[in-house]
């Protein structure tokens, strides 16, 4: 069937809605709105194109989960269109609501609610940045974490996310083990709690909010460790890949951030261009402190030579922290110098790094080449998301087919689309837990067009 609740949000009183929702905090403003109603989509032109004017009706900032659940439940009663935002952090979209309705703010559910040996319990509202805080006086620290981690929430991150500083060493959100548990509140016609454990869990994992809010989230931890920044400089993006290869497969040597960036992203990055050789291919890493002689020594075989240092804590210049150089801020700091750049997402074979050259003598300056590390199943494993000098929708497609022509997984960062994007296909465990816990189809509306509303009444 169709969603149809979004004819009925277009003949919403919402000032009526407002105040029936009073006391809860809620903005219909034309700013707030549009603003409450946006993430980092226009990395994508088309993307830009496609979904600038989305906006919502209505801003809800629920003080608690009393709230939240009174929220909702008037949402359901009224079949109004629910998008749940962290901080809006995402760059597919996923925050923005398609058919208007309700936007749901939930920074202000920021607890933490336990810490325990090895494991914590949040509410999703919470900034990861303060939560990592509150860990590391304990000993520990966040497995991983995204390059926005100082506003992104929890919630948002395990919603919309996969992974970040720390797959190296960690994996993703879907790796069993990192998820321990969610709290989901549903939009039944009684919305209700519902704990979702281990395997379970992954139901509401990077489904963009469309099958459940994540009220709390409960993660593995890792020991907190003393990393060192470092940017190594290689003759090229062969030996770039070979030290990385190396750090990355020796389980003795301790990192938190892998990543790979070619000569010709370095002017694109600004704190590059003005710290590192031009001409380089780079290695950024986070490397543990008991590891930095071995990582060194590995660098100086390979023909290259540490470019920049950083001990812990230790403050340069204006070169900020690797991680907000790599993952998607790579991308964020290449738009901001050259406005037609967008970027791609790809996974690379098991034997990547010819793979790697062989796209990169193929598609040269088209698409400057960076690469992000990761450690799943044991095995290392390569990720692309390389800058892409973006010309057209037909372009873009052909640069996709080369792509899987060389053996890669294309993730396609260019739609909103849940099942158009990661894996291509729908998640059947995301679809069989949208059916009971959103019969109504509220949650997000849009995104994940491979289920059928049962009731769109």
């Amino acid at each position: 069937m169709s969603f149809t609740s979004h004819d009925a949000a277009a003949s919403t009183d919402w000032a009526h809605v407002a105040a029936d929702l009073a006391p809860i905090a809620c903005d219909t403003g034309e700013r707030e709105t549009r603003r409450k109603s946006r993430d980092y989509y226009w990395f994508s032109p088309l993307l830009k194109a496609e979904i600038d004017d989305w906006r919502a009706d209505l801003i809800a900032t629920p003080a608690d989960l009393a709230e939240l659940e009174t929220l909702v439940a008037y949402c359901v009663a009224h079949r109004l269109p629910i998008t749940v935002r962290g901080a809006g952090t995402g760059n597919y979209g996923q925050c923005m609501p398609r058919h208007g309705g309700v936007v749901v703010d939930l920074t202000r559910l920021d607890r933490v609610l336990s810490i325990g040996e090895g494991t914590f319990r949040a509410q999703g509202g919470i900034r990861m940045y303060d939560l990592e805080q509150e860990l590391n006086r304990t000993g520990q620290e966040l497995r991983f974490f995204p390059s926005t981690w100082r506003s992104a929430t929890l919630g948002g991150f395990i919603a919309g996310g996969t992974t970040g500083c720390g797959a190296i060493g960690h994996g993703t959100l879907h790796t069993p083990g990192n998820v321990l548990a969610l709290k989901i509140l549903t939009a039944g016609d009684t919305p209700t709690l519902i704990e979702l454990t281990g395997a379970e869990a992954q139901a509401a994992v990077h489904a963009y909010g469309t099958n459940g809010i994540i009220v709390e989230a409960e993660l593995a931890l890792a020991p907190l460790g003393r990393w060192h920044d470092r940017i190594y400089a290689l003759p090229d993006l062969g030996a770039a890949m070979d030290l990385a290869d190396r750090i990355g497969r020796d389980r003795t040597l301790a990192k938190k951030q892998l990543a790979v960036v070619d000569a010709a992203v370095i002017p694109l990055v600004r704190p590059l261009a003005e710290t590192v050789p031009a001409g380089s291919a780079l290695v950024l890493a986070m490397i543990g402190e008991d590891s930095l002689a071995s990582a060194d020594a590995a660098a100086n075989e390979l023909g290259g030579s540490v470019a920049f240092a950083r001990a812990p804590g230790e403050k340069t210049g204006l070169v900020p922290a690797i991680y907000e150089m790599c993952w998607n801020h790579t991308t964020l700091h290449a738009i901001g110098r050259d406005k037609s750049i967008s970027y791609l997402q790809c996974g690379f074979p098991a034997d990547y790094r010819p793979v790697v050259l062989a796209v990169a003598a193929e598609l040269g300056d088209e698409m400057p080449m960076h690469l992000e590390f990761a450690t799943i199943d044991g095995e290392l494993v390569c990720f692309g998301i390389p800058l892409l000098r973006f010309t057209s929708a037909e372009r873009l497609a052909q640069i996709h087919a080369i792509l899987r022509s060389h053996g890669c997984q294309v993730f396609n960062p260019h739609t909103y689309v849940l099942e158009n994007g990661g894996m291509q296909v729908a998640d059947p465990q995301q679809l069989a837990f949208r059916r009971t816990s959103d019969p109504h189809g509220l949650f997000n509306p849009g995104k994940m067009p491979g289920w059928d509303v049962p009731d769109a009444a």
